[in-house]
């Protein structure tokens, strides 16, 4: 959303702008994780143990074995079309930002907003051919 939003942005400013954008983010993460641990500590008497998510994020992220889990899809899967859909949508707003900006930028908000969704959909989607069949796209 930050990337749309920053290329809507005049020419001379989007890194600028989008430099500012993720430093903001990147504070409010750490303001979170700081009101977090100060409130478990009040709540426990302890700080937050981050060992067991760092050792969740290193299994699955970081090549471990979890992260060779792979169930797959069924031929010919509802989740493919879904996909196709996912993928002519980020296709249809990378057009519409290159080929008509000025459209974009009149409905900055709206073009923000599908850019948001198609990402999280995306998003959504790459666990769909990780997930165990019965939670994922039902026949």
């Amino acid at each position: 959303m930050l990337a749309v939003r920053a290329w809507l942005e005049p020419a001379g400013g989007r890194a600028a702008w989008l430099l500012r954008q993720v430093a903001l983010a990147a504070a409010a993460c750490v303001c979170a994780h700081v009101v977090l641990a100060a409130a478990t500590l009040a709540a426990t008497g302890s700080l937050p143990d981050w060992g067991q998510y760092l050792a969740y994020l290193r299994a699955f992220l970081g090549g471990g074995k979890a992260c060779q889990l792979t169930y797959g899809f069924e031929p010919w899967s509802p989740a493919l079309p879904v996909g196709a859909g996912y993928a002519a949508s980020a296709a249809a707003i990378a057009l519409l930002l290159r080929r008509r900006p000025d459209l974009a930028s009149r409905n900055a908000a709206l073009v923000v907003a599908i850019s948001g969704l198609t990402a999280y959909g995306i998003a959504l989607f790459s666990y769909t051919g990780t997930a165990p069949r019965p939670t994922c796209c039902p026949t």
